[in-house]
């Protein structure tokens, strides 16, 4: 699904920046220097959900790292708020403006105070006493629930936030509008628009009309016959069987003499599959009056 590739698509079937992964079934996409899981991908609004990969089911990422965008490729809903979680400080949460809730992390053995501000006025002397800080957004009903105890931190961090990527340019809704799947050709940073028979740059070509042949068959039903099978029907009762079937075409996978001999007496069209070594025995004497009393494709 343009502009993303990734695992089992590859990358000119996206855009730079737009590069999946999937572990255990759990697809991710990396943005600057942090990681981050797919909760949901709506291609028509154009929108992705995603959440922190190092937040997930916790609140003790391995390095303390912001919540950056590349704003070129995505940009935020409206509906999002802010939520800075502070490392290791030395205050009392009730002398904290906006405070929250508390989390304890244990990292290296050592257990550390994790708070949790949900509004922006997250900066001034109280918070200069931490060793760190990550920004994560969240949902703003999410926080809203946090505000008012409904919620944990991990339950809104992990619920996640809203991306909307970039417009798909008029060449991809061209493309897609003629029957085209949208692309990339990474060496020359070009749109590329893949095509029924090849790739264009724009759209594809109209296809050229199929000429219907005069008299054209219905579809139908064929059978495959093999022999090396035990209990085989005899010839006789073979070629009953399927004209009782109202079967009008076979393919035979052993030119059998006798099998020939009793369609040879039907109007039954029979297609034999004969190895390479053997193609020019089949037209050998002892076939060849044989093959033209039946309706024989090789």
């Amino acid at each position: 699904m343009y502009p993303f590739w990734g695992a089992n698509r590859a990358e000119y079937c996206g855009l730079p920046g737009f590069e999946l992964d999937c572990k255990n079934n759990i697809p991710t996409i990396t943005m600057a220097l942090a990681k981050y899981r797919i909760l949901q991908i709506n291609t028509q609004q154009q929108a992705i959900t995603v959440a922190r990969d190092d937040l997930w089911n916790g609140m003790c990422p391995a390095g303390l790292v912001n919540t950056t965008l590349n704003f070129e490729l995505f940009c935020y809903d409206f509906g999002h708020r802010n939520l800075t979680l502070f490392y290791g400080c030395n205050f009392s949460s009730g002398n904290v403006p906006w405070f929250t809730s508390q989390y304890n992390c244990s990292t290296n053995g050592t257990n550390v105070s994790v708070y949790c501000v949900s509004r922006s006025s997250a900066s001034g002397p109280y918070y200069q006493n931490c060793n760190g800080s990550v920004v994560v957004p969240v949902f703003e009903n999410a926080a809203q629930a946090l505000d008012a105890n409904m919620t944990t931190i991990g339950g809104a961090v992990d619920a996640g936030f809203e991306l909307f990527w970039s417009p798909i340019n008029d060449q991809c809704i061209t493309c897609m509008e003629s029957g085209g799947v949208c692309g990339c050709n990474w060496k020359q940073s070009e749109f590329t628009c893949f095509c029924y028979d090849q790739p264009n740059q724009d759209a594809c070509p109209t296809r050229p009309e199929i000429k219907q042949q005069q008299n054209q068959e219905e579809p139908y039903v064929g059978v495959n016959i093999g022999t090396d099978i035990s209990n085989f029907l005899s010839p006789s009762d073979l070629v009953a069987f399927l004209q009782v079937q109202k079967i009008t075409h076979v393919r035979l996978y052993d030119a059998d003499p006798d099998i020939l001999k009793a369609l040879a007496k039907t109007k039954i069209p029979v297609i034999i599959s004969v190895p390479n070594n053997q193609l020019l025995a089949i037209y050998s004497f002892r076939f060849s009056s044989l093959l033209t009393s039946v309706h024989v494709l090789l």
